[in-house]
Protein backbone atom coordinates (compact mmCIF):
# COMPACT_ATOMS: atom_id res chain seq x y z
CA UNK A 1 0.00 0.00 0.00
CA UNK A 2 1.34 3.95 -0.97
CA UNK A 3 1.91 6.21 1.88
CA UNK A 4 0.47 9.87 1.79
CA UNK A 5 1.95 11.79 4.02
CA UNK A 6 -0.69 14.38 5.71
CA UNK A 7 -0.13 17.34 8.25
CA UNK A 8 -3.01 18.39 10.79
CA UNK A 9 -3.76 20.14 13.96
CA UNK A 10 -5.63 19.68 16.87
CA UNK A 11 -8.77 21.79 17.50
CA UNK A 12 -10.67 22.32 20.59
CA UNK A 13 -13.85 23.47 19.31
CA UNK A 14 -16.23 20.81 18.01
CA UNK A 15 -20.02 21.03 16.74
CA UNK A 16 -21.76 22.65 13.21
CA UNK A 17 -20.54 26.07 13.72
CA UNK A 18 -17.12 25.57 14.58
CA UNK A 19 -16.67 23.02 11.56
CA UNK A 20 -18.44 25.59 9.01
CA UNK A 21 -15.80 28.22 10.49
CA UNK A 22 -13.01 25.59 9.95
CA UNK A 23 -14.58 24.83 6.28
CA UNK A 24 -15.01 28.81 5.52
CA UNK A 25 -11.38 29.05 6.35
CA UNK A 26 -10.27 26.41 4.10
CA UNK A 27 -9.71 23.74 6.53
CA UNK A 28 -11.87 20.41 6.50
CA UNK A 29 -12.59 18.62 10.34
CA UNK A 30 -11.43 15.69 10.80
CA UNK A 31 -11.61 13.11 13.41
CA UNK A 32 -8.97 10.61 14.34
CA UNK A 33 -10.23 7.40 15.89
CA UNK A 34 -7.92 5.56 18.09
CA UNK A 35 -6.93 1.86 17.24
CA UNK A 36 -7.10 0.32 20.25
CA UNK A 37 -10.45 0.43 23.17
CA UNK A 38 -9.43 2.40 27.12
CA UNK A 39 -10.84 0.78 29.87
CA UNK A 40 -13.67 3.00 31.59
CA UNK A 41 -13.13 5.42 33.42
CA UNK A 42 -10.16 6.32 31.80
CA UNK A 43 -7.53 7.36 33.95
CA UNK A 44 -4.55 9.05 31.48
CA UNK A 45 -3.83 12.21 30.61
CA UNK A 46 -5.49 13.41 27.44
CA UNK A 47 -4.03 15.59 24.55
CA UNK A 48 -4.40 18.39 23.25
CA UNK A 49 -7.67 17.60 20.67
CA UNK A 50 -8.07 13.91 22.63
CA UNK A 51 -11.79 12.91 23.69
CA UNK A 52 -12.85 9.34 25.40
CA UNK A 53 -16.02 8.17 23.17
CA UNK A 54 -18.01 5.44 25.46
CA UNK A 55 -18.66 2.16 23.34
CA UNK A 56 -20.71 1.26 26.33
CA UNK A 57 -19.47 -1.96 29.05
CA UNK A 58 -17.19 0.08 30.59
CA UNK A 59 -14.77 0.36 27.31
CA UNK A 60 -14.08 3.41 25.09
CA UNK A 61 -12.14 4.64 22.24
CA UNK A 62 -10.26 7.81 22.47
CA UNK A 63 -11.33 10.45 19.27
CA UNK A 64 -8.61 13.11 18.44
CA UNK A 65 -10.20 16.30 16.96
CA UNK A 66 -7.83 17.61 14.16
CA UNK A 67 -8.53 19.92 10.72
CA UNK A 68 -6.34 18.97 7.80
CA UNK A 69 -6.21 21.45 4.84
CA UNK A 70 -8.72 21.10 2.31
CA UNK A 71 -5.72 21.26 -0.74
CA UNK A 72 -3.98 18.82 1.16
CA UNK A 73 -6.44 15.77 0.87
CA UNK A 74 -7.57 16.50 -2.51
CA UNK A 75 -5.11 13.75 -4.01
CA UNK A 76 -6.21 11.48 -1.09
CA UNK A 77 -9.60 11.48 -1.86
CA UNK A 78 -10.40 11.80 -5.65
CA UNK A 79 -8.39 9.11 -6.45
CA UNK A 80 -9.19 5.28 -6.84
CA UNK A 81 -6.22 4.39 -5.23
CA UNK A 82 -5.76 3.49 -1.16
CA UNK A 83 -3.29 4.71 0.77
CA UNK A 84 -1.91 4.31 4.47
CA UNK A 85 -1.37 7.91 6.05
CA UNK A 86 1.09 8.95 7.31
CA UNK A 87 0.12 11.72 10.01
CA UNK A 88 1.99 14.68 11.49
CA UNK A 89 0.15 16.57 14.68
CA UNK A 90 2.39 18.95 15.82
CA UNK A 91 5.48 16.88 15.16
CA UNK A 92 3.69 13.44 16.33
CA UNK A 93 3.66 10.85 13.90
CA UNK A 94 0.61 8.38 13.94
CA UNK A 95 -0.39 6.27 10.83
CA UNK A 96 -3.94 5.72 9.55
CA UNK A 97 -6.62 4.48 6.64
CA UNK A 98 -9.12 7.03 5.62
CA UNK A 99 -12.26 5.29 7.00
CA UNK A 100 -15.30 7.76 5.57
CA UNK A 101 -15.99 10.88 4.05
CA UNK A 102 -19.19 12.88 4.33
CA UNK A 103 -20.07 14.94 1.77
CA UNK A 104 -22.39 17.88 0.86
CA UNK A 105 -25.29 16.77 -0.50
CA UNK A 106 -25.92 19.40 -2.96
CA UNK A 107 -21.80 20.33 -3.29
CA UNK A 108 -19.03 18.26 -4.17
CA UNK A 109 -17.91 19.48 -1.12
CA UNK A 110 -16.10 18.00 1.78
CA UNK A 111 -17.86 18.34 4.75
CA UNK A 112 -15.93 15.72 7.49
CA UNK A 113 -13.49 13.23 7.39
CA UNK A 114 -13.23 10.03 9.85
CA UNK A 115 -9.65 8.86 9.87
CA UNK A 116 -9.03 5.30 12.05
CA UNK A 117 -5.62 4.67 13.44
CA UNK A 118 -3.50 1.42 12.71
CA UNK A 119 -0.89 -0.88 13.50
CA UNK A 120 1.24 -3.65 12.54
CA UNK A 121 -0.25 -6.20 14.68
CA UNK A 122 -4.25 -5.37 14.72
CA UNK A 123 -6.66 -6.24 11.49
CA UNK A 124 -8.45 -3.43 10.00
CA UNK A 125 -10.97 -3.55 7.09
CA UNK A 126 -10.44 -1.66 4.04
CA UNK A 127 -12.22 -1.48 0.69
CA UNK A 128 -9.50 -2.50 -1.84
CA UNK A 129 -10.04 -1.51 -5.85
CA UNK A 130 -10.32 -4.40 -8.02
CA UNK A 131 -8.35 -5.11 -11.26
CA UNK A 132 -9.16 -7.77 -13.65
CA UNK A 133 -6.77 -9.59 -16.22
CA UNK A 134 -6.76 -11.93 -18.42
CA UNK A 135 -8.52 -12.28 -21.76
CA UNK A 136 -11.93 -14.36 -20.69
CA UNK A 137 -13.08 -17.45 -22.85
CA UNK A 138 -16.60 -16.43 -22.82
CA UNK A 139 -14.97 -13.18 -24.36
CA UNK A 140 -13.54 -15.07 -27.02
CA UNK A 141 -16.90 -16.63 -27.25
CA UNK A 142 -18.53 -13.75 -28.22
CA UNK A 143 -19.84 -12.27 -24.66
CA UNK A 144 -19.14 -9.44 -22.74
CA UNK A 145 -16.88 -9.15 -19.55
CA UNK A 146 -18.63 -6.47 -16.97
CA UNK A 147 -17.34 -5.72 -13.25
CA UNK A 148 -20.15 -5.19 -10.68
CA UNK A 149 -17.81 -5.16 -7.58
CA UNK A 150 -15.13 -2.42 -8.28
CA UNK A 151 -13.76 -2.48 -4.92
CA UNK A 152 -14.01 -5.66 -1.79
CA UNK A 153 -13.71 -5.21 1.75
CA UNK A 154 -10.36 -6.92 2.94
CA UNK A 155 -9.49 -7.88 6.46
CA UNK A 156 -5.98 -7.99 7.38
CA UNK A 157 -2.96 -5.91 9.05
CA UNK A 158 -2.48 -2.88 6.84
CA UNK A 159 0.99 -3.32 6.16
CA UNK A 160 -0.37 -6.90 3.93
CA UNK A 161 -3.17 -4.96 2.40
CA UNK A 162 -2.08 -4.57 -1.43
CA UNK A 163 -2.73 -1.65 -3.91
CA UNK A 164 -5.24 -3.83 -5.31
CA UNK A 165 -6.97 -7.32 -6.05
CA UNK A 166 -5.61 -8.94 -9.45
CA UNK A 167 -8.22 -11.56 -10.33
CA UNK A 168 -7.64 -13.36 -13.63
CA UNK A 169 -10.77 -13.92 -15.57
CA UNK A 170 -9.10 -16.48 -18.05
CA UNK A 171 -11.22 -19.39 -17.36
CA UNK A 172 -14.55 -17.76 -17.37
CA UNK A 173 -16.62 -18.65 -19.48
CA UNK A 174 -20.13 -17.83 -21.48
CA UNK A 175 -23.10 -16.72 -18.95
CA UNK A 176 -20.62 -17.73 -16.11
CA UNK A 177 -20.12 -15.50 -13.09
CA UNK A 178 -17.00 -15.27 -10.26
CA UNK A 179 -18.37 -14.65 -6.87
CA UNK A 180 -16.31 -13.90 -3.46
CA UNK A 181 -16.22 -17.42 -2.54
CA UNK A 182 -14.53 -18.32 -5.32
CA UNK A 183 -11.51 -15.99 -4.29
CA UNK A 184 -8.55 -16.42 -2.47
CA UNK A 185 -5.44 -14.51 -1.95
CA UNK A 186 -2.90 -14.82 0.72
CA UNK A 187 -2.84 -13.55 4.44
CA UNK A 188 -6.11 -11.74 3.25
CA UNK A 189 -9.89 -12.53 4.27
CA UNK A 190 -12.42 -10.95 1.93
CA UNK A 191 -15.86 -9.84 3.92
CA UNK A 192 -17.71 -9.27 1.28
CA UNK A 193 -21.07 -11.79 1.06
CA UNK A 194 -19.76 -15.39 -0.25
CA UNK A 195 -22.20 -15.68 -3.22
CA UNK A 196 -21.68 -11.61 -4.20
CA UNK A 197 -21.08 -11.69 -7.76
CA UNK A 198 -17.48 -9.93 -8.54
CA UNK A 199 -17.71 -9.66 -12.50
CA UNK A 200 -19.30 -11.77 -15.35
CA UNK A 201 -19.31 -12.71 -18.80
CA UNK A 202 -22.64 -11.89 -19.96
CA UNK A 203 -24.40 -13.05 -22.90
CA UNK A 204 -24.70 -10.23 -25.64
CA UNK A 205 -28.34 -10.44 -27.50
CA UNK A 206 -26.57 -12.92 -30.33
CA UNK A 207 -24.99 -15.51 -27.79
CA UNK A 208 -27.94 -15.77 -25.30
CA UNK A 209 -30.52 -16.66 -27.64
CA UNK A 210 -28.12 -18.98 -29.43
CA UNK A 211 -27.66 -20.65 -25.72
CA UNK A 212 -30.98 -20.92 -24.64
CA UNK A 213 -32.31 -22.09 -28.30
CA UNK A 214 -29.36 -24.71 -28.12
CA UNK A 215 -30.75 -25.95 -24.25
CA UNK A 216 -34.41 -25.54 -25.22
CA UNK A 217 -33.46 -27.77 -28.50
CA UNK A 218 -31.20 -30.30 -27.02
CA UNK A 219 -28.10 -29.15 -29.26
CA UNK A 220 -24.97 -29.95 -28.07
CA UNK A 221 -23.97 -32.92 -24.99
CA UNK A 222 -23.06 -29.60 -23.04
CA UNK A 223 -26.80 -28.92 -22.71
CA UNK A 224 -27.78 -32.44 -21.42
CA UNK A 225 -29.33 -32.98 -18.19
CA UNK A 226 -29.66 -29.14 -17.49
CA UNK A 227 -32.25 -27.09 -15.86
CA UNK A 228 -33.28 -25.49 -18.83
CA UNK A 229 -33.64 -29.25 -20.18
CA UNK A 230 -35.91 -30.08 -17.76
CA UNK A 231 -38.85 -31.41 -20.04
CA UNK A 232 -36.77 -33.61 -21.72
CA UNK A 233 -35.38 -35.53 -18.67
CA UNK A 234 -39.22 -36.10 -17.99
CA UNK A 235 -39.47 -37.60 -21.43
CA UNK A 236 -36.52 -39.64 -21.46
CA UNK A 237 -37.77 -41.11 -18.09
CA UNK A 238 -41.42 -41.83 -19.26
CA UNK A 239 -39.53 -43.59 -22.15
CA UNK A 240 -37.12 -45.45 -19.99
CA UNK A 241 -40.27 -46.57 -18.07
CA UNK A 242 -41.85 -47.53 -21.05
CA UNK A 243 -39.21 -49.37 -22.56
CA UNK A 244 -39.39 -47.14 -25.68
CA UNK A 245 -36.74 -45.32 -27.83
CA UNK A 246 -36.97 -42.15 -29.45
CA UNK A 247 -36.51 -41.61 -33.34
CA UNK A 248 -34.93 -38.28 -34.85
CA UNK A 249 -38.04 -37.19 -37.26
CA UNK A 250 -39.30 -34.07 -38.60
CA UNK A 251 -38.68 -31.07 -36.05
CA UNK A 252 -37.75 -33.30 -33.04
CA UNK A 253 -36.98 -36.88 -31.63
CA UNK A 254 -40.35 -38.45 -31.19
CA UNK A 255 -41.59 -42.11 -29.77
CA UNK A 256 -44.91 -43.41 -29.51
CA UNK A 257 -46.23 -45.80 -27.16
CA UNK A 258 -49.94 -46.88 -25.58
CA UNK A 259 -51.09 -45.94 -22.41
CA UNK A 260 -54.01 -49.20 -21.39
CA UNK A 261 -56.35 -47.63 -24.53
CA UNK A 262 -54.77 -44.30 -25.32
CA UNK A 263 -51.94 -43.83 -27.71
CA UNK A 264 -49.42 -41.38 -26.93
CA UNK A 265 -46.75 -39.34 -28.67
CA UNK A 266 -44.01 -38.37 -26.88
CA UNK A 267 -42.08 -35.18 -28.70
CA UNK A 268 -38.65 -33.34 -28.00
CA UNK A 269 -38.29 -30.66 -30.92
CA UNK A 270 -35.34 -29.80 -32.21
CA UNK A 271 -36.03 -26.37 -33.34
CA UNK A 272 -35.03 -23.60 -31.68
CA UNK A 273 -36.84 -22.71 -28.11
CA UNK A 274 -38.37 -19.59 -29.87
CA UNK A 275 -39.77 -22.10 -32.60
CA UNK A 276 -41.23 -24.96 -30.64
CA UNK A 277 -44.68 -23.84 -31.95
CA UNK A 278 -43.38 -25.24 -35.08
CA UNK A 279 -42.86 -28.67 -34.02
CA UNK A 280 -46.17 -28.96 -32.14
CA UNK A 281 -48.08 -27.84 -34.79
CA UNK A 282 -46.71 -30.49 -37.26
CA UNK A 283 -47.34 -33.16 -34.73
CA UNK A 284 -50.79 -32.10 -34.13
CA UNK A 285 -51.51 -32.05 -37.52
CA UNK A 286 -49.92 -35.03 -39.04
CA UNK A 287 -51.26 -37.17 -35.94
CA UNK A 288 -54.76 -35.51 -35.90
CA UNK A 289 -54.33 -34.62 -32.50
CA UNK A 290 -57.00 -32.60 -30.63
CA UNK A 291 -56.16 -29.59 -28.88
CA UNK A 292 -57.65 -30.47 -25.30
CA UNK A 293 -55.29 -33.95 -26.02
CA UNK A 294 -51.59 -31.64 -25.66
CA UNK A 295 -50.04 -31.31 -22.52
CA UNK A 296 -46.34 -29.23 -22.97
CA UNK A 297 -43.78 -29.73 -20.10
CA UNK A 298 -42.11 -26.16 -19.50
CA UNK A 299 -39.06 -25.86 -16.64
CA UNK A 300 -40.57 -23.04 -14.27
CA UNK A 301 -37.64 -20.84 -12.25
CA UNK A 302 -40.34 -19.35 -10.20
CA UNK A 303 -41.34 -23.07 -8.60
CA UNK A 304 -39.39 -24.58 -6.19
CA UNK A 305 -37.04 -27.65 -7.03
CA UNK A 306 -39.41 -30.64 -8.12
CA UNK A 307 -42.74 -28.78 -7.53
CA UNK A 308 -45.28 -29.51 -10.17
CA UNK A 309 -48.22 -27.45 -11.41
CA UNK A 310 -50.24 -28.42 -14.08
CA UNK A 311 -52.77 -25.73 -15.85
CA UNK A 312 -55.53 -25.54 -18.82
CA UNK A 313 -54.21 -22.27 -20.04
CA UNK A 314 -52.46 -19.46 -19.39
CA UNK A 315 -50.02 -16.40 -20.60
CA UNK A 316 -46.57 -17.63 -21.89
CA UNK A 317 -44.91 -15.62 -19.21
CA UNK A 318 -42.16 -14.14 -20.91
CA UNK A 319 -41.44 -17.65 -22.31
CA UNK A 320 -40.54 -17.62 -25.89
CA UNK A 321 -41.25 -21.09 -25.84
CA UNK A 322 -44.74 -21.02 -25.26
CA UNK A 323 -45.59 -18.06 -26.58
CA UNK A 324 -44.26 -19.58 -29.83
CA UNK A 325 -46.59 -22.38 -29.48
CA UNK A 326 -49.79 -19.94 -28.28
CA UNK A 327 -48.63 -18.31 -31.82
CA UNK A 328 -48.68 -21.51 -33.80
CA UNK A 329 -51.84 -22.98 -32.40
CA UNK A 330 -53.71 -19.58 -32.14
CA UNK A 331 -54.63 -20.28 -28.45
CA UNK A 332 -53.02 -20.32 -25.11
CA UNK A 333 -55.57 -22.51 -24.36
CA UNK A 334 -53.11 -25.47 -23.79
CA UNK A 335 -52.54 -27.60 -21.05
CA UNK A 336 -49.08 -27.24 -19.49
CA UNK A 337 -47.15 -29.34 -16.93
CA UNK A 338 -44.71 -26.87 -14.85
CA UNK A 339 -41.77 -28.19 -13.41
CA UNK A 340 -40.11 -26.22 -11.17
CA UNK A 341 -36.12 -25.87 -11.36
CA UNK A 342 -36.00 -23.47 -7.94
CA UNK A 343 -34.05 -20.06 -8.07
CA UNK A 344 -31.46 -20.41 -5.86
CA UNK A 345 -29.05 -17.92 -7.29
CA UNK A 346 -27.49 -14.53 -6.64
CA UNK A 347 -28.97 -11.15 -9.02
CA UNK A 348 -27.67 -11.31 -12.45
CA UNK A 349 -26.93 -14.93 -12.85
CA UNK A 350 -30.06 -16.20 -13.74
CA UNK A 351 -28.26 -17.65 -17.71
CA UNK A 352 -25.81 -19.21 -15.72
CA UNK A 353 -28.05 -20.91 -13.16
CA UNK A 354 -31.11 -22.43 -15.81
CA UNK A 355 -28.13 -23.01 -18.46
CA UNK A 356 -26.35 -25.29 -15.60
CA UNK A 357 -26.41 -28.86 -14.20
CA UNK A 358 -28.29 -30.25 -11.42
CA UNK A 359 -25.79 -31.00 -8.05
CA UNK A 360 -25.92 -34.79 -7.06
CA UNK A 361 -27.79 -33.57 -4.07
CA UNK A 362 -30.63 -32.06 -6.17
CA UNK A 363 -30.52 -35.16 -8.71
CA UNK A 364 -31.86 -37.04 -5.44
CA UNK A 365 -34.37 -35.19 -4.94
CA UNK A 366 -35.79 -35.10 -8.43
CA UNK A 367 -35.62 -38.64 -9.15
CA UNK A 368 -38.73 -39.31 -6.93
CA UNK A 369 -40.31 -35.78 -8.40
CA UNK A 370 -39.78 -36.81 -12.21
CA UNK A 371 -41.63 -40.37 -11.78
CA UNK A 372 -44.53 -38.25 -10.43
CA UNK A 373 -44.28 -36.18 -12.90
CA UNK A 374 -44.71 -39.28 -15.36
CA UNK A 375 -47.39 -40.53 -13.70
CA UNK A 376 -49.25 -36.95 -13.68
CA UNK A 377 -48.84 -37.27 -18.07
CA UNK A 378 -50.39 -40.76 -18.01
CA UNK A 379 -53.47 -39.76 -15.66
CA UNK A 380 -53.60 -36.77 -18.31
CA UNK A 381 -54.26 -39.44 -21.35
CA UNK A 382 -56.77 -41.67 -18.96
CA UNK A 383 -58.52 -38.87 -17.20
CA UNK A 384 -58.03 -35.71 -18.71
CA UNK A 385 -56.82 -32.04 -17.29
CA UNK A 386 -59.88 -31.73 -14.39
CA UNK A 387 -58.62 -34.74 -12.88
CA UNK A 388 -55.14 -34.36 -13.46
CA UNK A 389 -54.39 -31.36 -12.06
CA UNK A 390 -56.87 -32.05 -8.17
CA UNK A 391 -54.30 -35.24 -8.26
CA UNK A 392 -51.16 -34.13 -8.67
CA UNK A 393 -51.13 -30.04 -8.25
CA UNK A 394 -50.42 -30.59 -4.54
CA UNK A 395 -48.58 -33.77 -4.62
Amino acid sequence: MKTYNLSAQPRTEIGKKASKLLRNAGLIPVGLIGGERVDLPYAGALKEGERVVDLGNNKGIIVTSLAVKAEDVRKLIYTPEIFAIDLDVNGAKKTAILKEIQFHPVKDEILYIDLLEVNDKKPVVIEVPVKLEGHAEGVKAGGKLSLSMKKLKVKAVYTNIPERLVINVDNLGLGKTMQVGDLSFEGLELTNAKNAVVCAVQLTRAARGAAQAAAAANIGAEYQETRHNMGFMILDAFAKASNIAFETKRYGDVAETRVKNKQLLLLKPSTYMNLSGNAVKYWMDKENIPLENVLVLVDDLALPLGTIRIKGKGSDAGHNGLKNIAQMLGSQNYARLRFGIGNDFPKGTQVDFVLGHFSAEEKKLLEPRIEVAVEAMKTFCLSGLGFTMNNYNNK
